[in-house]
């Protein structure tokens, strides 16, 4: 099945490959519009890696003179360098710049760098889509994670099975296929893990592994210059269309995955510097290559110096402030290749058990700073204020009873007061909706109080009050109980009032919401209908005021850099862009008389633009979940609008 014959050779084409994914992440980082699935470029960077290195081996078995520490060795010169000076430089602005919940996340990252396990730690704390992922300077660190806990394992594989190549291949592809099963398997399920972690990105590796074990016992001479020429055409394709039409919403990796890895393996395998088709010459340009061979350099600068333009600002950062950080970037990596990255990778000084003994006490040293931080709370050393330690803290604005309601199943559901406390009340009250209804939940709770109701909560994350649909744009989101609670709801004659509250503006509204029914207004009709039959009154909660960045954090930041905080919303832009829900709701009050709607914005932005702060209360828990204290303002007049339904009913 192998070729022992052939020899590795460079190969400049692959460079200009590497190129151009890392182009691809780069762009989709900044935010570039055009390019919202860039990050399949690490899809690419993936299977180059297996490819090439697994080359290199077999390259070293095929002439006895493989050895496993030099294999670690050079992977060290290779890998370390870069890597801990970016750290070394991120280290002081994450010390002064970040805020104390992400400075400790920043040291958890620094262990997981120097332990290759980011992407252990960035699966258990992070996804990797929320904006706010943005903000962390070594995210992008999770990539390295996989791919050195790969290389821990896989040579010394490649060496037990080398002697039969045969069951090594086929080992590799069984591993391969179901890897890749695994992952399309858990791409709705445990998306986080899908995304981070090692065992449903093997495949992607093993693609490329499995093209070095098989390419060199094939002569891609014997295809005809037209059907390389349409193979590369077509990689090239798959690549730049997976980076354009894909986005946060995308199911990644998994099925999706397949159109960066095939067009990787097409442009590996059918693209060389010497055929004359025109995407074998454009990857091996002098200016792609070059880029190429500063790839790992700019890759690592890129994720800091972006996460700390962003951090340094109130406003979010355009794509073209964004652009300027790039070029930046490319001016950090070309000094750190030259001055870093070559000299120590093919210096003699630092070879053999040197650069072993180094690279070990590096990441000693590297450990002993953020162990001693976290051991020694060193987030909250007193270098910020109490204020902005407390507004940096999300949970201090999350509903209290978070995790013992948000997501219960129907049957387990909240009931305030617990049922043997709540006799004397005369009915009750459903809070029915996303996690949305879950943050308001204390301000339900002592409306039913004082107008003498008890309170159930309903209230499922990421899924509107309305059978069968949900937003498709998080993964792993079950909404399976919306149906048990609606026939809870028309069935059980005690309930008298029903608050639907959702995430309107993003179900409705934004362009990129994805549902899996389209006809959200006729679903929402047949569920208001069926209340409005079983005698239910329903209170619509109008869409919340959404704020282009998280109000908490911009006031905890202009509080720690001395900035001036201004307000990022004003009422004609919630108004421009909550017109489609706002109708809608407002016309299910016209055509039911059972109906109210309550609108928060009329409490929130009473002026120009819409408050995230009142009496020194915090309004907002993120940019369009809001706090607990929001009660402040909405509480009295919902108050009211619950009297006036009940005393007319």
């Amino acid at each position: 099945m192998l070729n022992s014959r052939v020899k590795f050779l460079y190969r400049p084409e692959i460079d200009g490959l590497r190129a151009v994914s890392v182009v691809l992440v780069c762009l989709f980082h900044a935010g570039v519009p055009g390019f919202s699935g860039g990050f399949i470029g690490v899809d690419v960077f993936l299977v180059i890696s297996g490819y090439l290195i697994t080359s290199l081996i077999v390259d070293d078995l095929k002439g006895q003179r493989f050895s496993i520490l030099q294999f670690y060795e050079k992977r060290a010169r290779r890998i370390l360098p870069v890597l801990f000076t970016v750290v070394l430089v991120c280290v002081p602005f994450a010390y002064f710049w970040m805020l104390p919940e992400d400075y400790s996340l920043f040291l958890k990252s620094l262990v997981g760098v120097f332990l290759f396990s980011s992407n252990i730690v960035f699966f258990r704390s992070v996804d990797y889509f929320n904006p706010t992922a943005e903000e962390q300077p070594l995210l992008h660190t999770w990539s390295l994670g996989v791919e050195e806990q790969f290389y821990f394992f896989f040579p010394l594989l490649l060496m037990g099975l080398y002697r039969n190549r045969s069951l090594l291949f086929l080992f590799i592809l069984g591993t391969v296929v179901l890897s890749f099963s695994l992952s399309q398997s858990f791409s709705a399920r445990w998306p986080a893990f899908n995304f981070y972690m090692l065992p449903t990105r093997f495949w992607e590796l093993g693609v490329g592994a499995l093209l070095a074990l098989w390419l060199p016992a094939k002569s891609i001479n014997n295809f005809s210059l037209f059907l390389r020429l349409t193979f590369n055409v077509l990689g090239l394709a798959f690549i730049i269309t997976g980076a354009v039409i894909y986005d946060s919403s995308t199911p990644f990796p998994g099925f999706y995955a397949l159109l960066p890895v095939l067009g990787s393996v097409l442009l590996i395998v059918f693209a060389k510097s010497t055929s004359p088709d025109f995407v074998s010459r454009l990857l091996s340009l002098r200016p792609l290559v070059a880029l190429g061979l500063l790839s790992y350099s700019l890759y690592l600068w890129h994720q800091p110096v972006l996460a700390f333009g962003k951090l340094r600002l109130l406003d979010a950062p355009s794509w073209k402030f964004n652009a300027l950080l790039l070029i930046l970037s490319l001016l950090l990596a070309i000094g750190s290749y030259f001055l870093v990255e070559r000299p120590c990778r093919y210096s003699k000084i630092f070879q053999g058990r040197k650069a072993l003994t180094w690279s070990v006490c590096a990441i000693l040293m590297g450990l002993s700073y953020p162990a001693y931080s976290l051991m020694g709370n060193a987030a909250l050393n007193g270098r910020y204020s109490p204020q902005v330690v407390w507004l940096s803290n999300s949970s201090n604005f999350d509903n209290p009873d978070l995790e013992k309601c948000r997501g219960n199943r129907v049957g387990s559901h909240c009931v305030y007061p617990p049922p043997l406390l709540a006799r004397d009340f005369s009915g009750k009250i459903a809070v029915w909706g996303d996690s949305h209804a879950d943050q308001l939940m204390p301000m339900f709770v002592d409306i039913g109080k004082e107008l003498g109701f008890s309170v159930l909560e309903f209230s499922f994350p990421g899924c509107p009050p309305i059978p069968g649909i949900r937003r498709l744009d998080v993964a792993g989101v079950d909404c399976s109980q919306n149906k048990k609670a609606l026939n809870f709801l028309l069935k059980d004659q005690t309930v008298k009032i029903v608050i639907l509250h959702a995430y309107w503006q993003h179900y409705i509204d934004d362009e990129n919401a994805f549902i899996e029914n389209a006809d959200i207004y006729s679903e929402t009709h047949k569920v208001i209908q069926a209340l409005s039959e079983a005698g239910k009154t329903i209170v619509l909660i109008g869409p919340v005021p959404k704020h282009p960045t998280n109000p908490r954090l911009v006031v905890a930041k202009s509080k720690h850099f001395g900035y001036e905080f201004r307000p990022q919303l004003t009422i004609q832009d919630h108004i421009a862009n909550t017109i489609v829900s706002r109708s809608l709701l407002a016309d299910f009050e016209r055509s039911f008389a059972s109906v109210s709607l309550f609108d928060p914005s009329a409490y929130l932005c009473k002026a120009i633009v819409c408050a995230v702060t009142f009496d020194g209360q915090m309004l907002y828990r993120d940019s369009n979940h809001l706090a607990s204290q929001a009660s402040v303002l909405l509480m009295q007049p919902l108050k009211q609008l619950i009297r006036k339904i009940s005393r007319d009913g």
